[in-house]
């Protein structure tokens, strides 16, 4: 996904310097961001002038594993492209904080490169919202406490298996958190499989209820050579985003902005 209006520079012979927009490099980068700007547009209404705070659970640059599939051959562009693509959430005027959780190698050329820099980039144009990398948050926003990080469980090789492994992975963590002493969070977000999945477990500790959702979101990506060597041809995509309503320290509503294409060639013969 692009930003058409990211602005990037070429020397030229003379050794000036052009600026130029990149505009939209494929159709499904075309698509990807009108579909991502319509969602970013939806989530300001949903607010309405409430505070928003942002989470980017990480990957923001394509890196330098799969090289094929880059927009430009200089790793400068993939920062100022990152960049680009979060500036609009920085024209909803209660954005009271954006946290950017820091991916995989592959994507961001190790220690979180990709996502620091990014952090850089946008609080120098931004200096007065909070803007932060990290690799994993807990976060308690009004009463409501959130474990948010880039890697997650499996999804599920089979239709019928989704959730199965994202069940046991919340469960292991609800257990861990208790033998440490803790609290389990009441919503924990996880990203990385680029598929979107929930599960929610109560249990009762020490004589309370204690319920605990996960959810594995989806990207703003398209399927690449990798993705589909490694998903056995899966034929359908998911794009999007998970918008939390909080009221009183609870999950007053949620809002699944998501959209699935199926990937296939159609063809009579």
């Amino acid at each position: 996904m692009c930003n058409p209006e990211t602005i990037l520079s070429r020397e030229n012979k003379d050794g000036t310097v052009t600026k130029y927009e990149i505009g939209h490099p494929t159709e499904v980068s075309q698509y990807l961001w009108e579909l991502y700007s319509q969602h970013v547009q939806t989530v300001m209404q949903i607010a309405g002038g409430d505070d928003l705070i942002v989470f980017h659970l990480g990957d923001l640059t394509q890196g330098n594993r799969f090289g094929n599939e880059l927009i430009s051959n200089a790793i400068a562009d993939q920062f100022i492209i990152a960049e680009y693509n979060l500036i609009p959430w920085f024209l909803y005027k209660n954005l009271i904080a954006m946290e950017i959780f820091k991916g995989t190698i592959a994507h961001n050329f190790g220690m979180g490169t990709s996502d620091t820099v990014t952090e850089g980039y946008l609080s120098r144009r931004f200096p007065h919202h909070k803007i932060e990398a990290l690799w994993h948050g807990l976060f308690n926003h009004r009463g409501l406490t959130m474990d948010v990080a880039h890697h997650g469980p499996p999804i599920g090789k089979r239709n019928w298996l989704i959730g199965n492994e994202a069940r046991y992975y919340l469960k292991s963590l609800i257990k861990d958190e208790i033998d440490h002493g803790g609290v389990p969070p009441r919503l924990i977000l996880r990203g990385h499989r680029h598929t979107l999945a929930k599960e929610t477990i109560s249990m009762f500790v020490k004589d309370k209820e204690i319920e605990v959702t996960l959810i594995s979101l989806p990207s703003y990506c398209g399927f690449g050579e990798y993705t589909q060597q490694i998903t056995l041809h899966f034929p359908f995509v998911t794009n999007g985003m998970v918008v939390f309503e909080v009221l009183d320290g609870q999950i007053h509503k949620t809002h699944f902005l998501i959209q699935t294409l199926d990937i296939r060639t159609r063809k009579e013969i």
